[in-house]
């Protein structure tokens, strides 16, 4: 009985430890991904600069509604 007991709180430790390894590296991916697309020279943040630049809000915005209908 103390066996079993000792090999269940053992194998709950090590899930986790597991799980709390996994969260802290899946949260740091997500994290630096999110870094890196903000990063300056980003081609399309570029492109997207350049395609508005001109042009006020509201252009955009009775454009945006035209291209609905």
């Amino acid at each position: 009985m103390i066996e079993s007991g000792l090999t269940t709180s053992v194998s709950l430790a090590m899930l986790g430890l597991a799980g709390f390894g996994y969260h802290k590296y899946y949260k740091h991916l997500v994290l630096s991904k999110i870094d890196k697309a903000f990063d300056p020279g980003d081609p399309v943040l570029t492109l997207a600069a350049k395609g508005q630049q001109g042009r006020t809000a509201i252009e955009v915005e009775d454009q945006n509604q035209e291209e609905k209908w």
